[in-house]
């Protein structure tokens, strides 16, 4: 038997030492999916978010990850199964699929939370945001030891001021420094494509120059499925 729900009403009798009487049901499942999906659901008045489900499921253990990387992961990977597009953002999705898609990203999240280590506070909030996970992710997929050199000096910003790492580093800190709202993942996401394109082809970089965003997405030598 496997307890998915009640835990804190059990916790309280613990700690209080007094009886209570509890109704229990129940539930056959086949699998570790309908496990998933049944944990999703149940909980009248208190939805599960996807934090929830990264938490319960051991995320972070079975990936080698610490907790805030885990739900990361996890919001990425709502983010890829819905194929980076904005008007998909309020589709719902099951979260045993998400569960089961970030475990399918174990090492590529490996690697770039090894290679993002020490990240400076001021461009954090950008290095961490799910769009660009998303395209880091795909790069060490294909390219894991070129991923791993761009996003750690891209990280650093150290270096010449034309290596296209340190043109993204600080166009990363000037938005990470927007307030208007009008840094979209679309923008985001197409400098990194220019930053990295440079990159691969060992070009200095005097600008980037973020591509069309009515044009799909394109990363140099990676294929990804994205708007």
């Amino acid at each position: 038997l496997i307890l998915i729900d009640g835990q804190h009403r059990l916790s309280a009798v613990a700690a209080t030492r007094k009886s209570i009487d509890f109704s229990f049901k129940t539930y056959h499942v086949k699998d570790n999916r309908q496990l998933l999906e049944l944990y999703s659901t149940l909980d009248v008045g208190f939805g599960r978010t996807l934090g929830h489900n990264v938490k319960a499921h051991n995320v972070a253990a079975r990936l080698n990850l610490n907790s805030s990387q885990a739900n990361k992961l996890a919001s990425t990977c709502k983010m890829i199964l819905l194929k980076f597009d904005p008007n998909q953002r309020k589709e719902r999705l099951i979260a045993s699929d998400i569960i089961e898609e970030s475990l399918r990203w174990e090492e590529e999240a490996q690697g770039y939370f090894t290679a993002i280590a020490g990240c400076p506070k001021y461009i954090h909030s950008m290095i961490q945001r799910s769009c660009v996970i998303g395209i880091a992710l795909h790069t060490f997929r294909y390219l894991p030891a070129k991923s791993a050199e761009f996003w750690s000096a891209v990280c650093s910003g150290q270096g010449n001021r034309n290596a296209p790492t340190r043109r993204l580093h600080m166009a990363l800190a000037d938005y990470a420094m927007d307030r208007t709202g009008l840094v979209r993942d679309a923008l985001v996401m197409r400098t990194i494509a220019s930053a990295w394109g440079s990159f691969i082809k060992d070009e200095e970089c005097k600008a980037l120059r973020p591509y069309s965003m009515d044009k799909p997405l394109r990363i140099l030598r990676v294929p990804i499925e994205a708007m």
